[in-house]
């Protein structure tokens, strides 16, 4: 069983990260609410501008809603080493975070906790993103409570 500690979307459709360390792709956002905790965050972005997401996608650093802070790659030695190995969109990520490109000072093989995910949608994403947390109220009834005030829910028997 799931228990989904983030769920999000930018253009691609919803996704969700859980306690495990395990994430899902793909499908609707009722389904990720379902198995979230108490308290889960969610973000929604996808109005937010294409190229927008993309750079942020691209060469911003990677979420990880169980780091708290900041985790800087550092074996760009290593990752020299694999660039003559790796094709297509691996290669041009390796070759952009050795590279040095960057979102807000964050590379592509960077990892950040919520604070700081959070922040870089903001700034990165602008009036295009949203922001909530779910809250369970029983065994079969769960929301999102949206920072805008509005409330989304769902009763799962």
């Amino acid at each position: 069983m799931y228990e989904y500690i983030a769920i999000g979307r930018m253009q691609a459709g919803w996704h969700g990260a859980d306690l495990a360390g395990g994430s899902g792709s793909g499908g609707r956002l009722e389904s990720y609410v379902q198995h979230a905790i108490d308290g889960a965050v969610v973000y929604d972005a996808h109005t937010a501008d294409y190229g927008a997401c993309v750079s942020l996608v691209l060469s911003g650093p990677m979420f990880k809603p169980t780091l708290y802070g900041v985790r800087r790659f550092g074996d760009h030695a290593a990752a020299r080493r694999m660039l003559p190995g790796l094709e297509d969109g691996f290669h041009a990520l390796t070759a952009s975070a050795l590279a040095g490109a960057h979102v807000a000072g964050y590379g592509s093989f960077d990892y950040v906790g919520w604070a700081e995910y959070r922040q870089l949608l903001a700034t990165q994403l602008g009036a295009g993103v949203r922001f909530g947390r779910v809250a369970v109220l029983s065994a079969t009834n769960r929301v999102i409570r949206w920072e805008d005030g509005a409330e989304q829910g769902w009763c799962f028997l």
